[in-house]
């Protein structure tokens, strides 16, 4: 039997958007490179949101640099432990909750400090770059995917994006206490 020969064509087959499985794996680079835009100019700006500290003064101070470091390291490595649990199970319900749990994290995190702060000094602080162009339209594209594909049903990606929005505030507070402690011990 011969082959049938196809017609050279520019025409590639599509791989965007990509599948969840790629988003899990693309999260850890996503916010990696969040939290090194931070990390790198939060000591020029004194903070990732100045003028929500201002207005919060006397409530929130903002925590010295080696503890904001230690911060930076830990939010960089908990998504990275997330993400490597998850795939490792293949589809897990659980795990993928709560690697969309990271991702509304970050999402909720990209708009609050950093659009809020934008808005309220229509200015650059620490983190926006990538909290616009990066942060949001990924970890939106990741949720999506989660959806689409059916790792999660709407109900369970609904309950792991609410908890990753109420939960930021908690873990950033758990972060910084832990970070904290560390920063005395060295």
């Amino acid at each position: 039997m011969e082959a049938v020969s196809q017609p050279f064509s520019l025409d590639m087959p599509s791989r965007f958007p990509p599948t969840y499985a790629q988003c899990r794996w693309l999260l850890i680079p996503v916010v990696a490179a969040h939290n090194l835009e931070e990390w790198v100019m939060v000591p020029s700006y004194g903070s990732i949101a100045p003028a929500l500290q201002a207005n919060l003064s006397g409530l929130l101070s903002p925590p010295p640099l080696r503890v904001l470091h230690i911060a930076w390291l830990l939010v960089t490595l908990a998504p990275v432990i997330v993400v490597l649990a998850a795939a490792a199970a293949g589809r897990s319900r659980f795990r993928d909750g709560l690697v969309c749990c990271v991702a509304a994290m970050y999402l909720a995190n990209a708009i609050f400090p950093h659009l809020l702060e934008f808005a309220m000094r229509r200015a650059y602080s620490p983190g926006l770059v990538t909290a616009v162009f990066v942060v949001a339209p990924f970890t939106n594209l990741l949720l999506r995917q989660a959806l689409r594909e059916q790792y999660l049903s709407g109900r369970q990606l609904a309950a792991a994006v609410v908890a990753g929005v109420l939960g930021l505030p908690f873990m950033l507070g758990l972060t910084l206490a832990i970070s904290s402690a560390l920063a005395s011990k060295s």
